[in-house]
């Protein structure tokens, strides 16, 4: 039996973070999860609580059936002679056929195995602010004035052909325009009339920059359903002029459409729930002004989305190390060309669900490759600066689960 491919190694990690983070309902003080490891590619198992609809218990039990199923006499069955990845993904892919994990951190978790991306570059986040009113305005104010150095920066080296500040997709643009920012922030924490003050100096923090400098900034406020239709329209109104969109702003969108039909929308939860009406109506539901933020590791059936997106681009006959089609059945293939063909893809975001840097990497990665928006993957501030690399992951906060 090939052991060297059908070994998995799990380890169990603990992070206590900087700074502690509040949630809608409660505060997350450390971060818990799962490291894989096979075959020198790592990959993350982080159920998020509040978001997940599995606890770390049950992603767990799932993780491990799964390694014993590879590691028994049934992966004997689908080994072939074909090369070293194809070799792992053939054992990868009859173990997901064969058990159907049911946990979407163990979905993403298992298409990252079979899916390396190992030569491809990391598209640069947006900046995402999260702390009280006035601690949020103070770094507001630190990133816009950070944008206008990198601006000037990046003008300089396009002059010269220079590579421009380490930022991807400035970079491979070289077009002498410096490519529209955002920042993130979250809603719906503080008390309103707190948060909306807060937003007004930030709008006159921006109003002043654009007199200025050409650096575009768009603003995503995320609310995670915490407002009704009436509530965001204060927020919308406050910042319309220099909004993206508002993440997740209520529960009722019809009733929001009714009252303003222009408010552009992020689809994050709003999108996950809607799935249990089958992937192809959740997205009918967004609007053409509408985002769709995923959070691969809460999202359940990430490769089918993800298979949505590389349809689109039409990407065929890549190194089977870097990416692999995982649903190439014809059924899959048909059902693509004859329903999702038709629909016009709305932008993508993938987010980060607060991922240790194996997750956060990898999430960089797929946005680049996919040509995605920028990922919101902005929170490795939250994590100590030993945990920046699986090794240290696995050597400092981790246990072998065997």
């Amino acid at each position: 039996m090939s052991a060297d491919f059908s070994e998995l190694k799990i380890y169990e990690y603990e992070i206590p973070l900087r700074k502690e983070l509040k949630l809608q309902r409660g505060v997350l003080r450390e971060r818990k999860g799962l490291i894989l490891e096979h075959h020198g590619i790592y990959a993350e198992i982080s159920p998020l609580p509040e978001f997940s609809r599995e606890n770390l218990a049950d992603a767990k039990n799932e993780i491990i059936t799964f390694r014993n199923f590879i590691s028994s006499e049934h992966a004997d069955a689908c080994i072939s002679d074909s090369g070293e990845s194809g070799k792992r993904n053939e054992i990868l892919q009859y173990a997901m056929s064969a058990l159907k994990p049911q946990c979407p951190s163990v979905q993403f978790a298992i298409w990252i195995l079979m899916h390396p991306l190992s030569g491809v570059s990391r598209k640069t986040a947006y900046d995402f602010i999260l702390g009280n009113p006035s601690e949020s305005l103070a770094l507001f104010r630190k990133i816009v004035s950070r944008y206008e150095a990198e601006r000037q920066c990046y003008g300089e080296n396009v002059k010269s052909g220079l590579s421009v500040c380490g930022n991807s997709e400035a970079g491979n643009e070289c077009s002498g325009e410096y490519p529209e920012r955002i920042i993130k922030l979250k809603i719906g924490l503080y008390p309103r009339n707190d948060e909306l003050m807060m937003l007004k100096e930030m709008v006159k923090i921006l109003e002043e920059h654009e007199k200025t400098s050409s650096v575009r900034i768009r603003l995503v406020l995320d609310a995670n359903l915490s407002q009704t239709p009436e509530s965001v329209l204060d927020y919308f109104s406050t910042t319309a002029d220099f909004i993206k969109y508002i993440e997740d702003p209520c529960q009722d969108i019809a009733g929001l459409r009714r009252i303003r039909h222009d408010l552009p929308v992020g689809f994050d939860e709003l999108f996950r729930s809607g799935q249990e009406g089958g992937m192809l109506s959740a997205i009918k539901a967004l609007g053409s002004s509408d985002t769709l933020v995923v959070k691969p590791g809460l999202t359940d059936n990430i490769h089918e989305l993800l298979n949505l997106y590389l349809n689109r681009n039409s990407i065929r006959n890549v190194p089977l190390n870097m990416i692999t089609d995982d649903s190439t059945d014809s059924d899959t293939e048909n059902h693509a060309d004859n329903d999702y063909r038709k629909l016009n893809l709305p932008g993508l975001t993938l987010s980060s669900a607060f991922e240790t840097a194996v997750g956060i990497d990898y999430i960089e990665r797929l946005s680049e490759f996919l040509s995605l928006n920028p990922p919101g993957t902005d929170t490795l501030k939250f994590f100590p600066d030993d945990s920046i690399a699986p090794c240290q992951i696995i050597n400092r906060y981790s246990k072998e689960l065997r």
